[in-house]
């Protein structure tokens, strides 16, 4: 991973909105950023899992700490020195926050990736009887 950004985020990232070129791109330095913080902070898999990217509320959760991470360590910026620290200390909540939903997965290095029963749009619910 580079040292410094190269300056291309200025904001969070909207997987759905952003184009698919540039998604690419972003996507691209995210796995790098991702792959380096899992590393560097010794991140485990009941935190992280291996299967991370195919779970829609842990690449949200990592994007935004991600761009968090870019804002705070802006060297072009008018970001104040304490910056760094307060991401760190968003970072050890945010791992709580990880750990508890990865708890909830079923995914394991024997299963492999198992995706979760999601609940159902409102507009598919079936209206219950109610014994009129």
């Amino acid at each position: 991973m580079s040292d410094q950004h190269d300056g291309d985020i200025a904001a969070p990232v909207d997987w759905r909105a952003t184009p698919a070129a540039m998604r690419e791109i972003l996507w691209a330095e995210f796995v790098e950023w991702v792959e380096w913080y899992v590393e560097n902070f010794e991140i485990t898999t009941q935190v992280v899992p291996q299967c991370w990217a195919e779970h829609p509320t842990l690449v949200e959760e990592l994007s935004a700490l991600w761009t968090a991470y870019l804002a705070s360590y802006d060297i072009a910026s008018t970001a104040t020195a304490t910056l760094p620290l307060r991401w760190l200390e968003d970072a050890a909540r945010q791992r709580d926050r990880l750990k508890t939903y990865v708890e909830r997965l079923v995914c394991t290095p024997v299963k492999g990736h198992v995706a979760l029963e999601v609940r159902r749009k409102v507009g598919e619910a079936k209206m219950p009887e109610f014994g009129d």
